[in-house]
């Protein structure tokens, strides 16, 4: 466990030394995220996905008056469900801060040669 968090603090000071100002940088930030969520389709079937979710800074608070980042991306998933699997592809955007996460997304399921229409919801804390 102590060497967990030596290495942890090794890394925060490090990463800290390398960073950027953002309000000089030409390049606003991003993230590659790997999600994983289970939830329930309109028609009440559940389903697990795993997903890769890259990211960029449209607005932040370095730049605008606002409480928070507001990201663009796009998500690359594969979806279980009722024994089957399916890829999709969707676009979104996401508000974080340090207290609320909330965003939105467009895009398509691929199912057995069949396009599908697909939106997505989701806020945490």
């Amino acid at each position: 466990m102590n060497k967990n968090i030596l290495y942890f603090i090794s890394l925060l000071i490090i990463s800290n030394s390398f960073a950027e100002n953002p309000s000089e940088s030409s390049f606003p930030g991003g993230y590659v995220s790997i999600g994983f969520q289970i939830g329930k389709t309109k028609d009440k079937s559940r389903y697990i996905d795993i997903q890769i979710s890259p990211s960029i800074v449209l607005i932040g608070p370095y730049k605008h008056d606002l409480p928070g980042y507001l990201f663009f991306g796009c998500s690359v998933g594969k979806r279980f469900s009722k024994g089957n699997s399916s890829m999709y592809f969707d676009m979104n955007f996401n508000f974080w801060n340090v207290l609320l996460t909330l965003g939105a997304g467009r895009g398509i399921l691929l199912d057995k040669g069949n396009k599908y229409s697909r939106n997505k919801y989701w806020a945490g804390s």
